[in-house]
């Protein structure tokens, strides 16, 4: 994989001169475009024996825990989800 240095969205959609008609329609084929990455993403096979966690296993690291990691490893997305459920209603 390469790095390919390209402008953001937002420098894109933040053109100095635009017109609100133009910067609307800059907006809408953003949306699109990343929307339709996600689609395209989502058909993409899973690794054999893929986890919920980081690339080569591990606990998730991410900073809706308190410590920046999870305190458990989830075998799958029902687990996390459970966990997030159960949680919620202590961070909120």
């Amino acid at each position: 994989m390469e790095h390919v240095d390209a402008s953001s969205f937002r420098t894109w959609i933040d053109e100095p001169g635009l017109s609100t008609t133009e910067r609307e329609i800059r907006i809408a084929t953003a949306v699109a475009a990343v929307a339709d990455t996600i689609a395209l993403l989502l058909k993409c096979p899973l690794p054999e024996g893929d986890v919920i966690g980081p690339v080569g296993g591990g606990y998730i690291q991410h900073s809706f825990f308190g410590m920046e990691e999870a305190p458990v490893p989830f075998v799958n997305a029902a687990a996390l989800e459970k966990y997030v459920n159960k949680a919620c209603p202590r961070v909120l």
